[in-house]
């Protein structure tokens, strides 16, 4: 075996890994991909699918997105899915433990989070897969798969690898140092009856008609897969508008300051969070304050009144100056993040009257926010409009 091999695992599972070209690797201290012809990212290490569910995001996130981000078009990546394992789903008052045969969609989440990979169903069921007359183990195959290719089935018929582009998924629970080059050998390289570099140059019956065919199909196929990715992309880029809906805190603002500063035509790369006002925009004509919160509750009346002491600490500071805004409160919140959109409370009257009445600011929840944004895009609504928008309306914003 002539080819280079990364494996990237926290699980001591391997065996008899005695062939040169190799490298073991953690998620914490990998090497760079591009140098190894494939690198293996085993998913089976307990505590990479445990889940916090306040942060919607699992707890090894950060050295997770180290590693994929290091991944690069032309890696060749084949990432072995784990066996069914218990993980643990954490909030602030309890943890939940489960096993992921009774939830595979924790897998599917993972792939699309990390990797950005969509449309896969996994089935559990304990199977066996034949690669190079050995049987090697599998807990779950795939279902329901759509743009995939299809690169080895079980002994039931059902795809347990799958390829699309530089990834390669596999439920098949590669351990020995052989299976392992008996897998990539298989998959990759195919054995072929040896033949002499000129007989394909013999054309009879239709192989030019077939020639054609075969042309023109594949690049109808790198056609389509362009517009899969740049459509692929484009999902990605509105899920991340969408996730304003259920995300809280920084990465609640992240979003919320790209899409302010889309709709106002503002910069707020160089505002700087001291613990006061979540943004600050400065127009000729108005000063938004803002607060941008995400609870699992309705608006409160604190939420208001925080923003109001943002208020006075500005009003102090332009009378300390001698300088003059007309300053304009918004409070911009997603409520009931836990809860289904379309299920989700009303921001009750007194709440809408207090904000009128005694703060005469604007509050703007999530999902008329994310209608607006729409609106934008759409070029149904422009900034200008906007702007007067928030600076004229009082209360609760609708779209």
């Amino acid at each position: 075996m002539n080819y280079k091999i990364q494996i990237i695992s926290d699980e001591n599972r391997y065996f008899n890994l005695d062939f040169e070209n190799l490298a073991f690797s953690t998620i914490n201290r990998f090497s760079a991909l591009e140098a190894f012809d494939y690198t293996l990212i085993d998913l089976n290490y307990n505590k990479l699918w445990n889940y916090n569910k306040e942060q919607s995001k699992f707890e090894e996130d950060i050295n997770i997105k180290t590693l994929t981000d290091s991944i690069k078009e032309n890696d060749k990546i084949i990432i072995i899915l784990p066996s069914n394992k218990e993980y643990k789903i954490n909030d602030t008052l309890s943890s939940e433990t489960k096993q992921i045969k009774n939830d595979t969609a924790i897998i599917t989440k993972f792939l699309n989070d990390y990797f950005g990979i969509e449309e896969i169903t996994l089935a559990y069921g304990v199977n066996e897969t034949i690669i190079n007359d050995e049987e090697i183990g599998s807990d779950f195959y795939f279902q329901d798969i759509s743009n995939f290719k299809i690169l080895t089935k079980n002994i039931i018929s059902k795809p347990t690898t799958i390829q699309r582009r530089n990834y390669v998924l596999t439920t098949i629970q590669l351990s020995y140092g052989e299976d392992i080059k008996n897998f990539i050998n298989q998959i990759f390289s195919p054995s072929v009856e040896s033949i002499p570099d000129w007989f394909d140059e013999i054309e009879m019956f239709d192989d030019k008609e077939q020639k054609l065919q075969i042309k023109e199909n594949e690049d109808k196929i790198k056609s389509l897969e362009e517009d899969i990715t740049t459509a692929e992309n484009k999902l990605k880029e509105n899920n991340y508008y969408k996730s304003i809906l259920y995300k809280q805190g920084k990465p609640l603002v992240k979003v919320v300051f790209k899409m302010l500063e889309e709709m106002l035509n503002c910069d707020l790369s160089k505002f700087k969070d001291v613990y006061k006002e979540d943004f600050l925009l400065e127009f000729d004509d108005v000063t938004f304050i803002g607060e941008i919160k995400g609870v699992n509750s309705n608006v409160k009346n604190r939420h208001l009144s925080q923003l109001d002491d943002h208020v006075s600490d500005r009003e102090d500071y332009l009378k300390e100056n001698n300088l003059e805004e007309n300053i304009k409160p918004l409070l911009i919140e997603n409520t009931f993040i836990e809860t289904k959109p379309s299920e989700r409370e009303e921001v009750d009257d007194a709440t809408i009257e207090k904000a009128k009445e005694k703060y005469q600011s604007l509050i703007i929840t999530s999902i008329p926010f994310l209608e607006l944004y729409q609106s934008f895009k759409n070029g149904e609504i422009t900034t200008e409009e906007i702007k007067n928008r928030f600076k004229d309306e009082i209360g609760l914003f609708k779209p």
